[in-house]
């Protein structure tokens, strides 16, 4: 592993082949409830029965991300923000673009690639600012995590089916008036065909190896590009360009200025609005049917949508004191080559549906 890289065991070994290590650990979620003597289903039965679970299911996991600073605290008290991820993402130079003001003015931030009318907040990646007190406790609003043993009792009549963590815990994060978020297109994925992945592909660098002079702690830049369209000039661009264009200071000397951001402002901050004020402030009942993801329950989705044509594709969302604004942003000049896009990490959606 890279010397960035910490491999830490997470929670006990199993007692066989039926039981899953990580489940007691992930039984912390009810931890409120061991307290009060309110567990429904005692942890031990609770926990064979997730064990068998995460066996079966292992993709169960993911419901679990929004309390992974709870869940994982021990492991995160020498760092000063935890997130989550994807199987089915490749890194970038992900350092490189995250700018100082996601670390140091949003407790949540969260990269779409330019879908953000869905205030979800991305399980390919999302981070949060490590305050075991707040930020690590707001998953507690689902119930599917929370109350974990009424799901899981085996006199629930109802069979246990998968909650998408990007529906109740968005919701949870969107109702509060005391967090700052921050919905940033930064993003780059295979969806729709029309893009300059399908005809110029993507590319992915880890620029010069370590020399005989680099430090044992050296760590190699990877950086993903493609063209900047399905262009064919571009493409020649592509080819003919160096695969550690990025190092050279002389022909690119802002993208080694890491306090320099890749994206910029540009117009006014106006506010958004969702089918939730939709129906609040206009008393529109319609507001109530609004359905823009598939993938997460109905209840969620009136908090989580906006209305249509609300937000653009190039217009970064942030939530402050409970109130959702957008503005738009553009890319930096003389970054990347040109002809050329960058990004910090590219989510395979629809290559990934020919494997399985």
């Amino acid at each position: 592993l890279n010397s960035n890289i910490n491999n830490a065991e997470g929670g006990e070994k199993g007692g066989g082949d039926n039981e899953c290590g990580m489940a007691k650990l992930f039984t912390r979620v009810t931890d409120q409830r061991q307290s009060a003597n309110l567990m429904q289903t005692p942890l031990s039965k609770l926990i064979p029965r997730l064990s068998r679970t995460i066996l079966n299911v292992p993709y169960i996991l993911v419901e679990y991300k929004p309390a992974f600073g709870h869940i994982f605290a021990e492991y995160l008290t020498s760092y000063s923000h935890w997130g989550y991820s994807d199987l089915d993402v490749v890194f970038g130079d992900i350092s490189r673009w995250i700018d100082d003001e996601e670390w140091n003015e949003y407790d949540i931030v969260t990269y779409g690639f330019g879908d953000q009318d869905k205030l979800y907040l991305r399980g390919q990646f999302t981070f949060h600012r490590n305050d075991p007190i707040k930020i690590n406790q707001l998953w507690r609003h689902c119930k599917y995590l929370s109350e974990m043993d009424v799901r899981y009792d085996s006199n629930n009549p109802e069979k246990v089916t998968f909650e998408s963590a990007e529906g109740c815990y968005s919701q949870a994060v969107i109702r509060r008036k005391d967090i700052r978020v921050k919905w940033a297109v930064k993003a780059f994925t295979d969806v729709g065909e029309n893009g300059p992945i399908y005809s110029q592909g993507v590319y992915l660098s880890l620029g010069s190896p370590p020399s005989l002079t680099s430090s044992s702690s050296y760590v190699p830049k990877s950086v993903l590009y493609t063209a900047a369209s399905s262009n064919v000039d571009e493409g020649k661009v592509l080819q003919n360009l160096s695969t550690n264009w990025f190092e050279d200071k002389s022909q690119y000397p802002k993208y080694g200025e890491t306090n320099l951001s890749i994206q910029k402002y540009v117009g006014e901050r106006t506010k958004v609005q969702t089918y939730r004020t939709l129906y609040e402030q206009n008393g529109d009942e319609s507001a109530k049917d609004v359905k823009c993801m598939y993938w997460a329950p109905k209840t969620y989705q009136m908090d989580i949508c906006t209305v249509d044509g609300n937000v653009g594709s190039d217009e970064v969302v942030v939530l402050e004191k409970g109130v959702l604004y957008k503005q738009k942003f553009v890319e930096r000049k003389k970054l990347f080559p040109e002809g050329i896009r960058s990004f910090p990490f590219f989510h395979f959606q629809e290559w990934k549906r020919i494997y399985r």
